[in-house]
């Protein structure tokens, strides 16, 4: 029988020691791929950390704003019934100059008007 070049390192003939080769090549790529699994395991970790970070840095953006557009409402809230209160009181206010009681009272107070028959006494 021939030797070939693994069965000459290992001593042994044939397949036998084509088998034996191959098992420490393949223990020799899983070593090596067991400690990229550690290195991707170790940055997918730091990724998912990363992420996680960033969601609750967005979380408490969020909150910030909302907190502030809270603040905001509440004021354009009490700012609106200030109109309204101011809206009804303009009503109010027309429908009192417009009524036959105020025209009379500014005619006389104002523009010094007096009925046909009427005596006005003036102190001096």
């Amino acid at each position: 029988m021939k030797k070939d070049k693994t069965s000459a390192k290992t001593g042994t003939t044939g397949k036998l020691g084509e088998k034996k080769a191959e098992k420490k090549t393949e223990k020799k790529t899983e070593k090596s791929g067991a400690a990229l699994g550690d290195n991707g395991r170790l940055y997918f970790a730091i990724l998912i950390a990363f992420l996680i970070g960033m969601l609750g840095i967005q979380t408490v953006n969020t909150y910030q704003k909302q907190l502030a557009y809270k603040k905001q409402e509440a004021a354009l809230e009490e700012e609106l019934k200030a109109q309204q209160k101011k809206s009804e009181d303009l009503v109010e206010y027309e429908q009192q100059t417009q009524s036959e009681e105020y025209i009379e009272n500014t005619a006389r107070e104002k523009l010094g008007m007096t009925y046909e028959n009427e005596i006005v006494f003036r102190e001096k």
